[in-house]
């Protein structure tokens, strides 16, 4: 039977004690110090109740006949609604906790103090802390008393009045009359008309509550007015901040500091449960088995969201737990002396006890809802076996090469609001994301991630934990290095390598950084040195500062679409010290942590020039300009007089060195993209000028990214008139891993190599961003892998917390990053196991989706990878990705179909030492299983296919980079380092991520890796095979991208080649002609190792005895480079192939287990 009961609203005040902002997503990291009164109700949000009579209460323990009711409670606050079943006995507690509440409160002395409000003074209540002994005896006396008053088996009815002097002479009555003719409690005025009020809208005339019925429920008749007497009670107590803000108010309506914070979705069922400890799949035998037998349960507050299930202590309010929502989740009933819910996952098997059958039947429905419609994605089968589905429409953007990635990732840091995820398997606090550094240390890693720790972000790192006897690393150094930074930066390494783990050989190989669960990079370029590069791959870096002989300035304008052209102005969130001018301090000029000159990398677009004089060029000085929504917080001074005082400057220095040369030798500076050049933001500010823009439903994340990047000054950026600059690559930066491995990290600024006689290993590598759910699914890997780590290492600690993952709902992409990337559908791919992720399933996507896209492309396959070690038929190496390449080639072959596959790796591997030497064992043993999978052996791909295909070349050519430079007046070659992990199918697939092709990455049950394969959702025309031919945006713009590095045609005077059809015999044979021309080049002008020339360890040392041409005869040597084309050579397939490569047993590298290195 239902009531008429009419809800009530109560409105939610703005003044919260604790913060403004309480329910943004960062509130959940603040800590509440006053652990009984929190107010986590929404600001000017109604507050609406309704109490409905639903049955009589038969599910108890024990029959009461006086109270048989159960009521409905339905409440709706802030656009949550949802739905509370309480007995007449749990409303009884709730009015005997409220009357001990106002009964602590009148013995506590009060004193007035003045309070600045309106001119009136206002009564300030204290904590028996700041008063006597004598008042916090009475306190902890009523505290004691607790329990007998909180009895709930009969009705608790006090017909005497007590008034009580305190010791600072206050007189606080108290009365409370009960008539037993009505059956009800009445509070009088006199014992609530001083209490404190929270609102202006609860005066002290309002605090006094409605009368509680308190008789039994037996007269039936009587049952429609005793509901509206609870609902008018309980309405009172919501409207009221003191009442409603009581922890036993907050659990009587189940409401947590959880369930309307923004970002974790809709609030869903909460309350405080009984739960058994143990049950994770991470711990088992005698310990698992101890700890559910012996240990006792205890009470914990679950509250469940759209994608897992959550507790956290009753007290603290600190999440102890995580259950996410996987293959694995369900949840069963159970009957035992009091019914038992039993929550299972992946990760943990939880055992909860209830008090009544109804409360426990309430669960597994709530937990069923919410598995059947929004979890149901993350319980169901998925494409490649893979844990998170596909996101449909989603956007993204690839970066080639670390300055693209470093840059665009150092201004999306700028953005975070809430928290920040990284993950690598090296982290180098003291690298430069922006370079050369001429803002001093402002976008130095770990400047910049002490910054956002200070303006309240929490920046958690998992690092891998090496094992130190084999890497040098040092992620102790990193760990401490960070976290000495800010107490908001949280780290851990892991795994911690004990006896009878078995990781020793893996390790943690994702390259991961997520911003506010909004953005989330993924790709292989690591947070640490010697990553950092661009298109140029420069050999030598010895910095300098010249000025130019003429007074002129250039703006460089670039038309092609990037994250970099757009984001470029976000870095200016912070006052930027101006250069200075070398008479003022020429030694700041060029310093390892000092401001520097301005950079001379290359800007890696097709660009137009416009110059201009100085005397017209605008020189401008950084600056934030005031938002263009008219916020009152920025202040600025004068900048004309700033801008003209340091154009005259500048102009004054640049006549007083007319007579410098320009060293043609050095890069043009580093030169920023103009922001009016982007489109798609001058549209939207015009709108936003003509007040046409309509604003979308974006959520909270989504604004802020779209006001904030939209109020920043547009910035047309001219060369100051330097030339050179401060070094690219500073101190440890400056790497050749095979020259010499890193010694003494803890000793950033120190270099290692002689930079005069060793030119540095160019790095080439790929990474993308994306957004929205896509980088929801990323921030969720790293929760999971975060919340095992530290409930095996840091359980107790509660400085560093469990990571809760947001809601899926609602996420939109904000139109800002939209017009700067590519619509597509992206999953996230995974190899992960119990060792690495916490879980009993081990999953391997990533190798599932290569050997997917391989045996269903169509035209070509275009491979860059670290390694690429995969054989046919062998039990030592276990992945499949050469039998699909294998049985893909020879169905081209037979059905005569134009099918190509690029493949590009290193011309040696990353390893310290030389081919030969007892030093370069390590770098051997890779290369004997390179070879053995690609050449030399029954099981290598190539000699597969020459027992079905005459000429495999015909089909797949293996390639590498190499480039050269100069070196104080010598020619001086050196590989370029391919570590990108990428394949591209047909211009419509991609898959970018961590992982290599050998067994390590690729079995899930070894090292554990990172991808996203995409699949584009945006087409353009295009060719294929000489046919028409509807490419996708995202993968057609990374090969064009790659394509043009590699062929040399981003340099001035390249030739024209068209490259939209990788298919067609004719660019196909032109790719392997211009590698093998670049080869010759090289080993005519340099005699460089590895080539076809040496099959052995002898030819090896006869081939470096050779006179190189570039030593006795330069012009011919220069004449020869100057017809290279790119980087492009041939990967060498003969090389020592009449020699043994295998490890010796005598090096620590023959006694490794081979799948060290497979």
């Amino acid at each position: 039977m239902s009531g008429g009961n009419e809800s009530t609203t109560a409105q939610c005040p703005t003044d919260y004690p604790v913060g403004q902002r309480r329910h943004n997503f960062r509130s959940l990291y603040e800590d509440v110090p006053d652990k009984q009164s929190r107010d986590y109700f929404i600001p000017n949000a109604s507050l609406s109740c309704k109490v409905l009579k639903a049955d009589d209460d038969v599910t108890g323990r024990s029959f009461n006949p006086f109270h048989t009711a159960m009521y409905t409670i339905e409440l709706e606050h802030g656009g949550h609604c949802w739905t509370v079943r309480r007995r007449f006995r749990d409303f009884f507690s709730l009015h005997n906790r409220i009357l001990l509440h106002k009964a602590k409160l009148n013995f506590i002395p009060r004193r007035k103090i003045a309070v600045a409000d309106e001119g009136e003074d206002k009564l300030a209540w204290h904590s028996s802390m700041d008063q006597p002994d004598r008042s916090s005896k009475i306190v902890d006396m009523l505290c004691s008393t607790e329990m007998s008053i909180m009895d709930p088996g009969l009705p608790h009815v006090t017909t005497s009045k007590q008034c009580v002097t305190l010791t600072h002479g206050t007189l606080n009555k108290a009365p409370i009359d009960s008539s037993p003719l009505d059956g009800v409690v009445t509070l009088r005025h006199s014992s609530i008309g001083s209490l404190p009020s929270s609102s202006s809208t609860n005066s002290s005339e309002d605090n006094d509550l409605p009368p509680f019925p308190v008789w039994p429920n037996i007269f039936h008749d009587r049952s429609d007015q005793r509901t509206e007497k609870l609902n008018s009670y309980l309405n009172a107590v919501l409207q009221n901040v003191i009442y409603r803000n009581l922890k036993e108010t907050r659990d009587f309506i189940e409401v947590s500091r959880y369930s309307f914070v923004s970002g974790l979705g809709q609030k869903r069922k909460e309350g405080l449960l009984k739960k058994r400890p143990g049950g994770r799949q991470a711990y088992g035998g005698i310990i698992r088995c101890c700890t559910e037998m012996f240990a006792s349960w205890r009470y914990r507050f679950f509250f469940l969201k759209d994608t897992y299930l959550a507790y956290a202590h009753p007290e603290s309010e600190d999440v102890r737990a995580v259950m996410l929502f996987d293959p694995g989740f369900h949840v069963k009933l159970e009957e035992y002396r009091k019914p038992r819910l039993t929550v299972e996952n992946l990760s943990r098997t939880l055992v909860i006890k209830c008090k009544t059958k109804e409360d426990a039947l309430a669960w597994e429905r709530a937990i069923s809802t919410a598995v059947k419609h929004p979890g149901k994605e993350f319980l169901q089968s998925n494409a490649y076996g893979s844990t998170y589905p596909i996101r449909m429409n989603s956007y993204g953007m690839w970066f080639v090469d670390g300055k693209d990635f470093m840059e665009n990732l150092a201004n999306m840091i700028e953005l975070a609001e809430e928290e920040i995820f990284i993950t690598d398997w090296w982290l180098s606090p003291e690298i430069y994301l922006k370079r050369p550094a001429i803002e001093g240390r402002r976008w130095r890693l770990d400047e910049l991630l002490k910054r956002k720790a200070e303006q309240g972000v929490h920046i958690y790192v998992l690092l891998y934990k090496e094992v130190q006897i084999a890497l040098g690393i040092k992620s102790l150094y990193s760990k401490r290095r960070l976290k000495e930074l800010h107490p908001n930066i949280h780290v851990l390494r892991h795994p911690d390598h004990l006896p009878g783990s078995g990781v020793f050989l893996w390790a943690h190989h994702e390259k991961i950084v997520v911003i506010d669960q909004n953005i989330a990079f993924v790709g292989g370029i690591d947070l640490c040195y010697g990553r950092w590069d661009d298109s140029e791959h420069r050999l030598t870096d010895f910095g300098s500062v010249t000025f130019a002989t003429k007074k002129t300035a250039t703006i460089i304008e670039t038309n092609e679409k990037s994250v970099l052209s757009a984001f470029r102005s976000v870095s200016r969130m912070l006052p930027v010290v101006s250069m200075r001018a070398a008479s003022e301090d020429h030694a700041d000029l060029d310093v390892v942590d000092g401001a520097q000159a301005l950079s001379s990398a290359e800007v890696d677009q097709p660009q137009r020039k416009q110059t201009l004089t100085t005397s017209e060029a605008a020189i401008r000085l950084r600056f934030k300009r005031p938002s263009l929504f008219s916020s009152s917080r920025f202040h600025f001074q004068n900048i004309s007089d700033l801008m003209a005082k340091y154009k005259k400057r500048t102009e004054s220095k640049l006549e007083s060195e007319s007579d410098r040369k320009s060293d043609s030798a050095n890069p043009p500076p580093r030169r920023r993209s103009i922001f009016a050049n982007v489109h798609p933001w001058q549209k939207l500010r015009h709108a936003l000028k003509e007040g046409t823009f309509r604003q979308e439903e974006f959520d909270e994340a989504a604004k802020y990214y779209e006001e904030r990047l939209v109020t920043l000054q547009q910035e047309d950026d001219v060369d100051s008139g330097l030339l050179g600059g401060g070094k690219y690559w500073i101190g440890k930066d400056y790497v050749n891993f095979i020259f010499k491995d890193f010694t003494a990290i803890d000793l950033p600024y120190n270099d290692f190599i002689d930079r005069r006689e060793t030119p540095r290993m160019p790095w080439h590598d790929i990474a993308s961003v994306f957004f929205s759910t896509v980088a929801r699914d990323v921030a969720r890997h790293f929760i999971e892998r975060w919340n095992a780590c530290k409930t095996e290492k840091n359980k107790y600690d509660r400085k560093m917390p469990y990571l809760i993952p947001k809601t899926y709902e609602r996420t939109r992409v904000p139109q800002m990053f939209r017009d700067i990337s590519h619509k597509c559908h992206v999953q996230l791919l995974r190899s992960a196991s119990p060792w690495s992720v916490g879980n009993n399933m081990m999953e391997a996507s990533i190798h599932r989706a290569y050997v997917g896209l391989i045996e269903n492309a169509k035209h070509y396959i275009y491979i860059e990878n670290q390694f690429f070690v995969t054989m046919l038929d062998r039990t030592d190496v276990q992945n499949s990705i050469a039998k699909a390449l294998y049985d893909r080639i020879v169905q081209a072959h037979r059905k005569k179909e134009a099918f190509r596959v690029y493949v590009l790796l290193p011309l040696l591997p990353g390893f310290e030492g030389q081919v030969g030497t007892t030093g370069g064992s390590a770098l051997q043993a890779v290369l004997y299983w390179t070879y053995q999978s690609i050449s030399k052996g029954p099981h290598s791909l190539l000699e597969n296919l020459s027992r079905e295909i005459e000429d495999p070349s015909e089909y797949i050519i293996f390639c590498s980079l190499r480039t050269h430079g100069i070196l104080l007046d010598k020619m001086v070659t050196e590989l370029i380092y391919i570590h990108s992990k990428l394949m591209i199918v047909d211009d419509r697939w991609t898959i970018i991520g961590s992982a290599n092709i050998n067994d390590r990455s690729m079995l899930g049950k070894r090292d554990s890796e990172v991808a996203v394969i995409v699949e584009d959702a945006e087409f353009e025309a295009s060719k294929m095979n000489g046919q028409d031919y509807f490419a996708g945006k995202f993968a057609r713009s990374l090969r064009h991208r790659l394509f043009y590095e590699h062929l040399g045609l981003r340099k001035k005077n390249s030739p024209s080649i068209d490259i939209s059809d990788p298919s067609s015999e004719r660019f196909f044979s032109l790719w392997k002609g211009i590698a093998r021309k670049n080869t010759d080049i090289y080993e005519k002008v340099f005699c460089c190792i590895p080539t076809d020339e040496a099959k052995t360890f002898e030819q090896v040392k006869q081939y470096k005895g050779r006179l190189k041409l570039s030593d006795y005869d330069e012009t011919s040597a220069k004449a020869l480079l100057d017809d290279l084309t790119g980087n492009l050579v041939l990967f060498p397939l003969r090389f020592l192939c009449n020699s043994d490569l295998s490890p010796s047993y005598m090096t620590k590298e023959g006694l490794a287990p081979t799948s060290l290195f497979t």
